[in-house]
């Protein structure tokens, strides 16, 4: 209190930095608030009161917050079996391929020129 029962002033203050493993995330908060009160003697007199109040916010925030869930898997429950897979099979398109015939799917069950050359 500046004048004790007169004027009273208050004055809150932030200033908060904070930085993450991740980079580049940061946040930094910056926030100010005050009042003041001010009921002088002179006008209180006779039954009468007299009171004077004002107050303010005022803040920033600059942030870049990091990323809180984890990048999603949708690849390996295409592959997967049971309830949560759709028990995909997967080819080789080298195999499948007829080299000879020119056509999709009918070189599978049978030796092509490569397979011979394998060693």
């Amino acid at each position: 209190m500046i004048v004790p029962k007169q004027v009273a002033i208050r004055l809150d203050l932030l200033n908060d930095n904070e930085k993450y493993e991740q980079k580049p995330a940061f946040s930094h908060d910056r926030r100010a608030s005050g009042s003041i009160r001010f009921e002088p003697e002179i006008l209180n007199r006779n039954g009468f009161r007299f009171i004077a109040k004002a107050s303010f916010e005022t803040g920033k925030i600059d942030s870049n917050n990091p990323r809180e869930l984890p990048p999603q898997d949708q690849i390996t429950p295409f592959f997967g079996t049971g309830a949560a897979g759709t028990s995909q099979a997967t080819y080789n398109g080298w195999q499948l391929w007829d080299n000879q015939t020119g056509r999709i799917g009918s070189g599978a069950g049978r030796p092509t020129a490569y397979a011979m050359l394998a060693p």
